[in-house]
This record gives structure tokens, sequence and C-alpha cells, in this order.
């Protein structure tokens, strides 16, 4: 019920209608109890609820008069305005009523000489003149335009035509500086990063912490002087033991030659007391009876003897040697330990050194960062540039064809627009008019 149903013509009649409900053996409806009608727009909706009613399914048939003061122009190609409607046609002098148009209708409100309003009849004809757009020539017909406009409308589109190129160059120019400015964008990146990798690479120089090169260098000079100091200490002891140790061996040695060198041999000296002496004597009298009574137990004795010489006077010449060897072992590892912490402590300074080296290294990776993002932030605004200057030669280029098309659009527009130029009105081919019903 919500919905309007176009009848085939427009306007109606008021109250011309008679309505029957096709499905319901032709009965009548009724106007304002079974339907409504706009009689205007030429359209009916059902009411709901009524009997016989109208139902979603029926078929209604409307019988109706088409009204005979409205003109319906919605037809009329190309309309712009209603100039004038001559009724009826034919009459000599011409005959023109007077009239308004609401919408696509053109309503007689009066007759020609200021004659009361009435209705057209079914037997005349009515010319309507109006104003209607020019159309372009087709592929099989002319323009409708005066053959002294067609200059005028080539030159008005190639005005429009360098409209197109303007806009062309100018979405162009935007497309360049958009491309600047994501140039731009990469470069303020980049520049970030060239921030970060030389605060990173200050951070391995300065001394804010002991993880920089400063830091370890300033260990460096800060333990530099009690390093040097411990080693010239135990450099000094191990030379002052190396001393000892000779000193010791010298004397090993003059002990050695206290019971075998030049001082004295009692080994194989060959005099007694002589323990190699005694002992090839003890030999010699084996198996030998010996003169005086001693008898087997001579080559004993010199045996005694042998012994003897070794332990009173070999053995106390080897003790102080053995001491003064043990002494000299002793300095000896003493030396080797002085010489160890000698060692240690320049691998200290050493590893010190090559700590800070290696936060050189760290931070000219960082510096060589650094170097390749500044690389990267000129490439970006070079290449940000180059877009600009495509971009404001994109500009220019719009420029100078909008300027060219302004000229050209304002050359046509002042010949269309004066008033000296004939430019024709358009006249619609005579047409019946709406059938009167009495």
């Amino acid at each position: 019920t919500e919905v309007w149903v176009n009848l085939a013509n427009s306007p109606i009649k008021w109250q011309s209608e008679s309505a029957t409900n096709d499905d319901d053996s032709d009965a009548a409806v009724v106007r304002n109890t079974d339907f409504y009608i706009d009689y205007a727009n030429g359209r009916v909706k059902a009411i709901a609820a009524t009997t016989p009613g109208i139902d979603a399914e029926n078929t209604c048939t409307f019988a109706y008069k088409k009204s005979q003061i409205g003109i319906d122009i919605s037809d009329l190609p190309g309309l712009i305005r209603v100039q004038r409607v001559e009724y009826p046609v034919g009459a000599i002098p011409q005959v023109f009523v007077t009239g308004d148009v609401f919408g696509k209708y053109y309503v007689v409100t009066g007759g020609p000489e200021g004659e009361e309003q009435e209705q057209m009849a079914e037997d005349q004809q009515y010319r309507i003149y109006y104003d209607a757009e020019h159309h372009p020539p087709g592929e099989y017909s002319p323009g409708t335009e005066p053959g002294f406009l067609t200059g005028t409308v080539e030159l008005a589109a190639g005005a429009y035509g360098l409209y197109i190129l303007a806009l062309k160059a100018e979405h162009q120019g935007n497309t360049d500086l958009t491309t600047a400015r994501t140039a731009l964008a990469s470069a303020n990146s980049a520049h970030t990063a060239l921030g970060t990798a030389l605060t990173n690479m200050k951070k391995y120089l300065d001394n804010n912490s002991e993880v920089d090169a400063a830091g370890i260098l300033k260990d460096i000079t800060d333990d530099i002087a009690e390093l040097r100091t411990k080693i010239i200490v135990a450099e000094d002891l191990i030379n002052s033991i190396i001393d000892t140790v000779i000193t010791d061996l010298a004397s090993a040695t003059t002990a050695r030659a206290n019971y075998m060198g030049a001082t004295a041999n009692y080994v194989d000296g060959g005099t007694a007391p002589d323990i190699k002496k005694y002992l090839d004597d003890g030999d010699a009298l084996l198996n030998t009876v010996a003169v005086g009574g001693e008898g087997q137990d001579v080559p004993r004795a010199y045996a005694d003897y042998a012994r003897a010489v070794k332990e009173s006077l070999v053995g106390a010449h080897e003790q102080d040697r053995q001491f003064y060897e043990q002494n000299a072992t002793t300095g000896v590892n003493a030396a080797m330990a002085a010489a160890n912490e000698v060692a240690q402590r320049m691998s200290m300074l050493r590893s010190y050194i090559e700590q800070a080296a290696g936060y050189n290294s760290i931070s000219d990776t960082f510096g060589v960062e650094a170097g390749h993002r500044a690389t990267d932030i000129l490439a970006y605004m070079q290449e940000a540039a180059q877009y600009v200057t495509t971009a404001n030669s994109d500009m220019a280029s719009a420029d100078r064809f909008r300027e060219a098309a302004d000229s050209r659009r304002a050359e046509a527009y002042s010949i269309w627009f004066d008033r000296k130029q004939y430019i024709g009105d358009f006249t619609a081919s005579a047409m019946r008019q709406y059938p009167r019903y009495d």
C-alpha cells in the first residue's frame, strides 16, 4: 500500500477517472476509498483493508482523460527554456497563450490578449517555441550550431584540451612532489640512523663508562706507573737472584775444586790421601800375603782408608757444593717466578691495549655505518631535488597550458556573447494536443 503505480499518461484531468478490479468480477473501485490518485504525476496507490479493495496481486483497469490545460514537455530534446506556445496553430494573426512551466509540464494559465483560461480543444494543434542546446555533429549528420560557430567550437575544444594537458601536468607534478616527500622521509630515517651510529661510535670512544676505548686507555694511564714500578722491582729481583745464583754456582765450583780440582784431588789425584789410590793399592794386595802380620785385612784397610777419605775429605766439600747448587736452583726458581710476574703484568698491559683496540674497532664499524648513512642521505636529498625540479617544470608546463587555454576560451566566449553574432532559436514541429472530453 506504500507503492505508487504509474499510469500511462500525465497530467490527468480532475475527477475524470473510473476504475475496476479485473480480478474481482470487474467490481468498481472508488477514489479515496480503495485508492488514491495523483493527477499531476499520473499515478495511483491502493488503500489497505477495503472491500472490494485492491490486493497486491490484483489487476485493475483505469479509464481517465488527460488534462487539457497541461502539456508534457519532458520529451523536447535539449530543452533550455520555453519561449512561447502558439495555440491554435494556423490562426492569422498568430495566437499565443500564456502559461508557466512547472517541472516537466507547461500549464496554460490564460488565453491570448488577456483572455481567461480555457481548455484546449481536441481538434486543434499547439506549437511550442523554445531554446535548446546545440548538438555536435554526428557521424552522418552535421551539428546544429551555425556554420560560423564551428571555428569557435574547435577553438573552445582546443582550450579544454589544453586544460586537460594542464591537469595532467599538475597531476604529474603532484606525483613528483609525493615521490620527493618519500625521498625526504627516507633521508630523515637515514639521518636518524646516522645519529644512532654516531652516538654508538661516541659511546665506544668517550670515557663514559668502563666499556669504551677511553676508559680502557685511562686504565692503562692509571695503572701504567704501578705496573712499571712492579715490573722494575721484579726485574731488579731477577737480577739480584741471578747474581746470587752466579755466586752460589761459583762457590759450588770452588767446593768441588777443594776435593776434586786444582786445590786438592781426593778422588783420583794419584797421591794419598786419595780414594782411587787407596782402592788401587788395596786391589793390588788382594790374594797376597802381606808383610807385617796384617794378612788379608790389608786390602780391607785400604778400602776403609778410601771410605774415610770420601766421608771426611770429599763428603764435607760435596755437601758444600750441593748446598750452593740447591741455593742456585732456588734462586733460578725465584727468578723464573719474578719473570713470570713480569710477563703477566706485560700481558695485563697488552690486554688493556687489545681491549681498547677492540672498542676502537667497534667504533670504526659504527663510523663506517655513519659514512654509509651520510651517503644515503646525500643520495635521497639529490633524488628529492631532482623530483622537485621535475615537479616545478610540470607546474610551469601546467601554467603555460592553462594560460593558452584561458586565451582560447576567452576568445570563444567573446564571440558567443557578442550580441552582433547570430545564434538562431529552435522550434519544435507541431504536436497534437490532448484530446478533449466533454
